[in-house]
């Protein structure tokens, strides 16, 4: 799933290269170095997300928009803390 995601996004950038070709594939690479980053961060805040999150909701409605939101938002706080890190230089060997 991850490689798909990973072509299809390298596919429009490359297709929309001939437009605005340096804003896009500086975006890829900014996004592209801060994968791993993203990837040794996450489990942390799963785990805390784990321990303190509300009850999960038991209605398929509910379900349908609780799932893809826990998953943007545990991305976005591992993206955020990904590039906090980046910008210290002892932590940004490790990202």
């Amino acid at each position: 799933m991850s490689l798909c995601v990973f072509v299809a996004i390298r596919y429009l950038c490359e297709r929309r290269e001939a437009r605005r070709p340096v804003v896009h594939m500086q975006a890829l690479h900014y996004v592209g170095e801060a994968t791993f980053g993203i990837f040794l961060i996450h489990p942390v805040f799963l785990q805390l997300w784990k321990e303190h999150r509300p009850a999960a909701p038991l209605e398929a409605s509910v379900i349908a928009w609780w799932l893809p939101a826990t998953v943007l938002m545990l991305i976005a706080i591992s993206f955020v803390c990904t590039i906090a890190m980046k910008q210290i230089p002892v932590l940004r060997r490790f990202v």
